[in-house]
């Protein structure tokens, strides 16, 4: 997933976090049994197949265990209101998941922090001069507070933009790529967000 956030004499975010929702399925063949909370491949585990006798296999510690290949199919939900903000409190029961029209049964529901992809766009321009330290340390407070892996990059524009910092996770690169400032000239808003964009 990707982000564009603008940094200007406020703060504002133009995208969405990462997805709270990550409900698990098994493939759709009817054939397949179901599957098991973990591989049953250590010693001791067994596990009990309805409608066949799986092959039973002897381990070196002498404990015989059941091996079943269980095949689970993972997809990844983002939800957003009528308004594109994220819903984060939905449970299991909320969602349905069909196949060729035949629903599924979901065997493992959880939300996770997934790493995202992340531009920063900020205002440049003379009238920020005084403002550039507190919106960098809000870029900083942003990233540190994000995933570890997600990977951001930083734009500075007055007149023109400037790809200050590619994508990186470093914050040392990123405050870096902030400190660059230039507080002067005009407002090349739109032309850095559409630049943003396409780099994005």
């Amino acid at each position: 997933m990707v982000f564009l956030l603008l940094l200007g004499l406020t703060l504002l975010c133009l995208g969405q976090n990462p997805p709270a929702q990550n409900p698990s399925l098994p493939p759709a063949n009817d054939q397949e049994e179901a599957p098991v909370s973990r591989a049953p491949n250590q010693p001791g585990d067994t596990v009990q197949v309805p409608g066949q006798a799986p092959p039973v296999e002897k381990e070196d510690s002498g404990v015989f265990v059941i091996k079943k290949k269980v095949e689970e199919v993972v997809l990844h939900a983002t939800v957003v209101d009528q308004n594109q903000r994220l819903v984060t409190n939905l449970q299991q029961g909320a969602f349905t998941v069909y196949e060729d029209g035949k629903p599924q049964q979901i065997t493992s529901f959880r939300r996770e922090d997934i790493p995202v992809a992340i531009g920063i766009v900020i205002d440049n321009s003379g009238s920020m001069r005084d403002k550039r330290p507190a919106v960098n340390q809000a870029a900083i407070n942003l990233v540190r507070a994000s995933n570890p892996q997600d990977e951001v990059f930083i734009v500075n524009f007055n007149d023109e933009y400037y790809l200050d910092q590619d994508f990186t996770s470093n914050l040392n690169q990123l405050r870096e790529g902030l400190d660059r400032i230039e507080s002067r000239g005009g407002t090349a808003l739109y032309d850095a967000l559409v630049a943003s964009a396409d780099h994005l």
